[in-house]
C-alpha cells in the first residue's frame, strides 16, 4: 500500500510527500513483578495498533489517520504520520502474559516477568 500524503507550499502548488514515521515518547516502570510501558499515541485507532514480541524485543506500531482539510492550505505545520518503536527487554519477560490498553491517547503495556526473574524471598528456620 502506498502511503503517500499531499503537501501545500506557501505558494499554493501541492505536491505528495512520503508519510513520516514518529517514534513516540514512552514512560517505562519496573516492579518487582513485571515492567509497566506507557507509549502516547494521540489520533491512533486502537484495533490498528500492532504489538510483537520476539526473543528479548517489543515492537510496537501505529498508524494514524489523515486529517480532514477545508479549504485551501495556507500553511501546515502539523506533520501526519504513523508511529514506530522497540524496545530490548531482556529474556526475563513471559510473552503469554503481556496485556496491552489503550485509553485517552495512551497505550499501557504490561510484560509480567518469568517467575525465575521475580525476587524470592528465603525463610530462615530457627534451630
Amino acid at each position: 500500500m502506498n502511503r503517500e500524503t499531499m503537501q501545500t507550499r506557501t505558494n499554493g502548488e501541492t505536491e505528495k510527500a512520503p508519510r513520516q514515521t514518529y517514534r513516540p515518547n514512552v514512560d517505562l516502570f519496573e516492579s518487582d513483578t513485571e515492567l509497566t510501558l506507557r507509549v502516547d499515541l494521540p489520533g491512533v485507532d486502537p484495533d490498528n495498533i500492532d504489538i510483537q514480541f520476539e526473543k528479548d524485543t517489543l515492537s510496537l506500531s501505529a498508524p494514524t489517520a489523515e486529517r480532514s482539510r477545508e479549504g485551501r492550505a495556507l500553511l501546515t505545520e502539523y506533520g501526519v504520520g504513523d508511529y514506530a518503536r522497540t524496545f530490548r527487554v531482556g529474556d526475563t519477560i513471559d510473552p503469554a502474559r503481556i496485556t496491552a490498553d489503550y485509553d485517552s491517547g495512551v497505550l499501557t503495556l504490561h510484560l509480567p516477568k518469568v517467575a525465575a526473574a521475580q525476587p524470592h524471598r528465603i525463610a530462615v528456620r530457627a534451630g
